[in-house]
């Protein structure tokens, strides 16, 4: 039976916050996940949101962890350097 990864929770709950209007159940649900304590898997979470072109809105930093920031921020530099 097919199921979602933490990684693939975390992407669309990232998705779902580009929204013009995000749910605070989205944001709760990230921080459930962050503050659990997961073993993310960063270079397929990095892609993921390469792909989806995903950027961590403000309102988010401050629950994401230090690593899963540093791939957004490379990422950007990468877009504005290319």
């Amino acid at each position: 039976m097919p199921t979602l990864t933490a990684e693939d929770v975390v992407v669309s709950k990232l998705l779902a916050l580009q929204a013009a209007r995000p749910r605070a159940k989205d944001l709760d649900d990230l921080q459930s996940i962050f503050d659990a304590g997961h073993d993310l898997n960063l270079p397929y979470l990095a892609g993921q949101m390469s792909r989806l072109d995903l950027k961590i809105p403000g309102a988010v930093k401050a629950l994401v962890p230090e690593p899963i920031l540093v791939l957004d921020k490379a990422r950007r530099r990468a877009e504005k350097a290319g």
